[in-house]
């Protein structure tokens, strides 16, 4: 891998400095915190219910270079919020943009803070009725340089990811376990 450290303004912080009426109802000394910004996302879980398969995606995620075996991660297909768009046209567009689908109807599974510990991101989750064997090749925006594979799996399949732990090596995770429970 070849890479640079630098800094970009596609992320920010904000540096916190506050106290709260404690349980006790004593106050608490002073606390400092950090809030890492970065929007909020739109997720999909594309299925298909005539075939009974799922459509995931597998592309490159950086941030898991040093933590998994591999940072080429199978995910559902997900992006940010930009202001004024809603999670429904955020999902859509996400999935023509990464796996070449139109999306029928879309039931919401889901909302959540990722991580509120550290982020005030918050992930809304959706299921999208697709047709399955629509999808296939790679896809992406080329102005993004993204590089993404299209996997079409059955949903039991994928379930069994999720029952077996490759999730943790592939970036499955809990965010599919939520969603596949609304099939």
């Amino acid at each position: 891998m070849h890479g640079k450290r630098f800094i970009v303004a596609f992320f920010h912080s904000i540096f916190i400095v506050f106290a709260i009426v404690c349980f006790n109802g004593e106050m608490s000394g002073e606390v400092r915190r950090e809030i890492f910004e970065r929007g909020h996302a739109a997720v999909l879980l594309p299925y298909d219910p005539v075939r009974d398969e799922v459509v995931l995606i597998e592309q490159i995620r950086i941030a898991a270079w040093d933590s998994s075996e591999t940072p080429w991660l199978l995910e559902m297909i997900a992006g940010m919020i930009e202001e004024g768009e809603s999670i429904e046209d955020v999902a859509r567009r996400e999935a023509v943009e990464e796996a070449g689908l139109t999306v029928g109807r879309t039931k919401p599974v889901l909302s959540y803070l990722a991580s509120p510990g550290g982020t005030s991101e918050r992930l809304s989750i959706l299921v999208g009725e697709v047709d399955a064997t629509q999808a296939k090749g790679i896809h992406g925006l080329v102005e993004e340089n993204e590089d993404i594979r299209v996997h079409v799996v059955s949903r039991e399949q994928a379930y069994q990811c999720v029952e077996e732990g490759e999730h943790r090596q592939r970036g499955v995770g809990h965010r599919f376990a939520m969603a596949a429970a609304a099939l």
